[in-house]
């Protein structure tokens, strides 16, 4: 598609003043090619115009611009609708189309809405729908990445991500990082759009659990992004459950290469996340998974993150773990010159109520004052974020691959899984700014 010398410094103004008054000033065919112009700007595709069935939209073939795997270049199927609220019909026109071309990306973008039923068609259709909001956000998330390319190598300023990055880890096994990540993610979805798990985890446990690839090869997991450079987007699978993706483990990152700088291999994650494109899919928020240790891979996280929760079970060696784990965040960020990463507060996991010291956790787990949780403003009081009691349709849903919200939505796990996301929402202010 050839944009003329006019069109695209028109397209530069409105990339530059995104308004819903400026897109809709566009016409069917400049917004159309608006589009083309903001595929070639993302830097991650190189978009061709190819033709296609006459479905009111455009056909745009993107060809990765990234050594990828095959099926990250496809057909984009793009429907311009400038005016009425799109419906599922007009969805399931463009459905019909892009199968019949073949295409394993599609997109419905439209400068006016789309109505609940669409958006619920969408999700089950797996089709990403843009509005001008998105569209801003797309622009917001293209001028972030160009702006890291013009700045020295340093590590990045991770309060300056658009969407949240939440680590979720404590140097204690068993206490529930991995079901949090799964289950917190599932919940996220329904209210907030796609969220993107990073297994940073050797034992992949989590990978086991939600990818529908199982475990993958060292170079297309973590380990890739970590020795190797790759950039992430190429490597993110779906997972067994809609609107989650997940970055696979590998046991390979048991042994990192004994030449590599430590302190370098720490920061590769944060780049990384740094030029990540977050609008396909439209990931809004970042959960990490860690392993059970104060190692290279947990430090990576804490540098990546923007936010951290601490699930804790309720034993001594919980109590005294957590002050070592929080010397270890210090000492990460005192190393590194990190902006502190916000402590939403910790997960009471595994908390049974048939004992009267199940109903008295949070009197009885004495955090104490320390200095790291003060630095975040949390104290006894407003610690808590979250508690998940000790029941069984956690482990049964992880046998059968599924998220408990998907295995058994209206029992206790599930309900203690959403107010728990209900919690970390309101504790997070880019989930509203992300949402607006």
């Amino acid at each position: 598609m050839e944009i003329s010398t006019e069109q695209r410094e028109r397209f530069e103004f409105t990339f530059n003043y995104p308004t819903n008054e400026n897109m809709r000033r566009l016409t069917p065919v400049e917004f159309e090619r608006f589009i083309y112009y903001l595929f070639e700007r993302d830097g991650l595709y190189h978009p061709v115009l190819v033709g296609g069935p006459d479905d009111g939209g455009v056909d745009i073939e993107l060809h990765s611009r990234e050594v990828a795997p095959p099926r990250l270049s496809g057909l984009a199927q793009c429907k311009r609708l400038l005016t009425d609220a799109v419906t599922p019909i007009q969805l399931a026109q463009l459905i019909v189309a892009a199968q019949n071309a073949k295409a394993d990306r599609r997109y419905c973008f439209a400068t006016s809405r789309y109505t609940p039923a669409a958006y619920a068609y969408a999700r089950n259709n797996e089709v990403n729908l843009f509005t001008c909001a998105d569209i801003r956000f797309w622009v917001q998330d293209i001028r972030r990445r160009e702006s890291l390319r013009s700045v020295a190598p340093m590590l990045p300023d991770m309060s300056n991500m658009p969407i949240p990055i939440i680590c979720i880890s404590n140097n204690k096994g068993g206490v529930g990082k991995t079901t949090i990540t799964g289950n917190l993610a599932a919940a996220l979805v329904a209210e907030h759009g796609d969220v993107l798990v990073i297994d940073a985890d050797p034992q992949g446990d989590l990978t086991l659990w939600l990818s529908a690839q199982g475990r993958s090869q060292p170079q297309l997991s973590l380990y890739g992004v970590l020795v190797h450079e790759i950039p992430i987007r190429p490597l993110i699978q779906r997972t067994v459950e809609s609107g989650v993706w997940i970055l696979p483990s590998s046991r390979d990152m048991h042994e990192m290469p004994n030449t590599m700088n430590q302190w370098t291999l720490a920061r590769r994650l944060a780049h990384a996340l740094a030029n990540l494109p977050l609008s396909d899919p439209p990931i809004r928020c970042i959960l990490l998974d860690t392993p059970p240790a104060l190692s290279t891979l947990t430090r990576s996280a804490l540098l990546a993150a923007t936010h951290l929760l601490l699930p804790l079970e309720y034993d001594m060696f919980s109590r005294e773990g957590l002050v070592e784990f929080l010397g270890f965040v210090e000492q990460t960020e005192a190393m590194h010159q990190k902006r502190p990463v916000q402590i939403l507060g910790g997960v009471a996991t595994k908390v049974d109520m048939r004992f009267k010291w199940g109903f008295n956790y949070r009197e009885k787990f004495n955090i104490g004052n320390h200095s790291r949780l003060l630095k975040s403003g949390l104290t006894e009081a407003d610690f808590w974020c979250g508690v998940l009691r000790d029941r069984g349709d956690f482990q049964k849903a992880q046998g059968e691959n599924k998220s408990v919200l998907q295995f058994a939505r209206n029992s206790d796990a599930a309900k203690d899984v959403l107010k728990l996301a209900r919690e970390v929402v309101r504790r997070v202010p880019t989930f509203a700014h992300a949402d607006a």
